[in-house]
């Protein structure tokens, strides 16, 4: 237990997390400070293309066989199954909601937040922790079937929700959402560019990252103090999801690395991918999937509460976890 407090100290007093509460002060405040929105999606841009890359640059020093191609299906699997879950549980903890709103809320902890995956990372460069560099591809196929996942249980529960033209905007969203085209699209940069040209980029996109990352989590703390709807509105059977969902994607994931062979490290980052929630993929899906759902209670549920919660309590405890399971 000491242990766990020591890890949750070091992460809260990174400068990425600190970063995330000057937001969340400045957002609460009603301060005038503000990242321009165009600036703040170059900043996303950045990080997407960069750990891409860099993933795919660490992926040179292994052999694909079965390991990598197992550890890839694993990760879709694992994305697929747990809307799945976490609609079952919404629907016994969470009986107010009608059928849409949980399908919607159940693909948003299917899916990833890449934001709370590099911040694991760069918490576990800090601990001296090392992974496979694979890792970032599997994170970058956890966002469609989610997506997948969700629409399937909107329309197993309203057949009528979603037209043809609704559909085909979806498949679109689902399969050419920038997010994955940036990470997948960087990873296979990274992976078959010649190694004098690696390393001509690698100062930008190696480097920079920590610096980079504290901007865009400041950006996402005054987001969520501003968007946030508040713990009265979304009644506390959901808030308390907010909290217990991720501790059990984080489990299932650091159990599932274990058993397929992954170190402590990629244990680790495999249960933060589990345990975490989509902001930005899955709003823009559920937002054509089913558009009389209030946004407003899945970007707080993901943003204003199991974001916070991952980097603060949730990447050290996923690393204890990990440990122990590794022996």
């Amino acid at each position: 237990m000491t242990n766990i407090f020591s890890l949750a100290s070091s992460n809260f007093l990174s400068p990425a997390v600190l970063s995330f509460f000057l937001g969340v002060i400045a957002g609460g405040t009603k301060s005038d400070l503000h990242i321009p929105e165009q600036i703040a999606k170059a900043i996303s841009l950045y990080l997407m293309f960069a750990i891409g890359f860099n993933g795919g640059v660490g992926l040179r020093s292994y052999d694909i066989g079965s390991e990598i191609i197992l550890a890839l299906g694993v990760a879709m699997c694992l994305s697929f199954f747990v809307p799945f879950l976490a609609n079952g549980i919404l629907g016994k903890m969470c009986r107010h909601l009608n059928i849409n709103t949980r399908a919607a809320i159940a693909a948003h902890y299917g899916s990833i937040s890449i934001v709370t995956f590099a911040t694991a990372m760069q918490f576990l460069k800090v601990q001296e922790i090392g992974y496979e560099k694979y890792i970032v591809a599997m994170a970058a196929l956890m966002e469609t079937p989610a997506i997948v996942a969700g629409i399937y249980l909107i329309k197993k529960g309203n057949s009528k929700s979603i037209d043809d033209q609704s559909s085909k905007r979806l498949l679109q969203e689902v399969f050419f959402n920038g997010s994955i085209i940036l990470l997948l699209g960087g990873f296979i940069i990274g992976f078959i560019s010649d190694i004098a040209g690696v390393n001509a980029v690698a100062p930008f996109f190696s480097k920079p990252i920590k610096a980079i990352l504290c901007f865009f989590l400041l950006d996402m703390g005054i987001l969520v103090a501003r968007r946030f709807v508040g713990f009265k509105k979304l009644g506390w059977s959901l808030v308390l999801f907010g909290f217990y969902m991720p501790l059990i994607g984080g489990v299932i994931g650091a159990v599932t690395g274990n058993l397929i062979g992954l170190s402590i490290g990629g244990t680790a980052l495999l249960a933060t991918l589990v345990a975490s929630a989509s902001y930005i993929a899955v709003p823009a899906a559920m937002r054509i999937a089913v558009p009389e759902v209030n946004p407003s209670i899945y970007i707080s549920m993901s943003l204003g509460i199991t974001f916070p919660f991952n980097i603060i309590i949730g990447i050290p405890t996923y690393l204890i976890i990990s440990q122990y399971l590794g022996g």
